[in-house]
């Protein structure tokens, strides 16, 4: 039932279960046992009252072929080597001289996106409307901030967009059903073709990889260094080494939910000219000035977020949610699309912008 049909998507399934047996309820997927979460109470008792419990993350055939067996550091079980890699992550990539260098880089990026804009308009003689494809554009901006933050390229390069088309692949893959996943004595099992794919996918983002990884090293063999204020991720692993991340979906939502609802577009113009005026682009420092502006992306992400299910944990161990008894090796599924749209929360919320 939840797999079949096309009419519904997984979320939208789930949340109709929920008006129906409640906020929290327990489904068999195959062989497995799952806990479905759908109300802010019940999740925050999750992941405070028994955040250790559900610290851990299942395997899949998804993570075990295209994480290099589990241990890429947001797929991976919860261990000694996910703690290792989470203390890296904290000290080398975000810690506040990068996320320095990760402003500017997104500043950069959306100069540029803007000034590509501009040069399509100009191109239809300053005439307009000029079509748009939004979805292609922000994708554009996101996927640049990520190859810049990460190999130092320029998103134009050819092998920058292979990167893209691969990622976009994995995150999908990432999301299929695979037999082996509710019946797990069928692992050799794969006549869908999902892990097949998986692999595929796994080798060429890993031969990508492994060519920006390589010129990196070779680059440091030859003593041309970078400035740590300038280094980008694989440089800084490398140095760890040596001593021993606004989605595209949310920008198109945004933009589109503004140009449905034209009231809400126009306080957004207004509030922008009051704060920054219409002589330069908005910088990072207006943001806290821009309190309308915020309260659409907040509405934005509300409404469609981009991960409409968390990504599942596991529990380690029995634990109690919500009277519930959950024992141990449970999957926890966490329905942030209908927590975000459960009326008990405030008036509303089925409003695409209430304010």
């Amino acid at each position: 039932m939840l797999l079949g049909g096309a009419y519904k998507l997984l979320h939208q399934k789930l949340g109709i279960m929920t008006d129906k047996y409640g906020p929290a309820f327990c489904i068999r997927l195959g062989s497995r046992c799952a806990f479905v979460v759908a109300s802010k109470e019940v999740a925050k008792e999750c992941f405070t009252t028994n955040d250790r419990a559900l610290a851990s993350r299942p395997t899949t055939a998804a993570t075990k072929h295209m994480c290099y067996n589990n241990t890429v550091f947001g797929f991976a079980p919860y261990s000694p080597h996910w703690r290792e890699m989470r203390k890296i992550v904290m000290l080398e990539l975000l810690s506040n001289s990068q996320l320095e260098i990760i402003k500017n880089v997104q500043a950069l990026v959306v100069n540029a996106g803007i000034r590509k804009l501009y040069s399509l308009w100009a191109a239809n003689n300053n005439k307009l409307p000029v079509l748009v494809e939004l979805k292609q554009w922000s994708q554009y901006i996101t996927f640049d901030v990520i190859v810049r933050l990460v190999a130092g390229k320029c998103y134009d390069d050819g092998e920058a967009r292979r990167c893209q088309d691969l990622i976009s692949e994995f995150f999908r893959l990432m999301g299929v059903f695979v037999v082996s996943d509710a019946f797990p004595f069928l692992w050799w099992l794969d006549f869908q073709g999902h892990k097949r794919a998986m692999k595929k996918t796994a080798k060429d983002l890993d031969a990508v990889l492994a060519s920006w990884l390589e010129e990196h090293r070779q680059r440091r063999i030859s003593g041309n260094v970078k400035a740590e204020n300038e280094q980008d991720f694989i440089d800084r692993m490398l140095s760890a080494e040596e001593k021993g991340h606004l989605s595209a979906t949310t920008l198109a939502w945004a933009i589109s939910l503004l140009l449905n609802n034209p009231h809400a577009l126009k306080k957004a113009q207004e509030e922008l000219d009051f704060q920054v005026g219409t002589q330069r682009l908005v910088n990072e420092s207006d943001i806290k000035n821009l309190a309308y502006l915020q309260a659409v992306i907040k509405e934005t992400l509300r409404l469609y977020p981009v991960a409409p299910l968390s990504g599942p944990r596991e529990a380690m161990e029995d634990c109690t949610i919500a009277g519930y008894h959950v024992p141990a090796g449970t999957r926890l599924i966490l329905n942030v699309w209908k927590i975000q749209r459960d009326p008990k929360g405030s008036k509303g919320l089925d409003k695409a912008i209430r304010f």
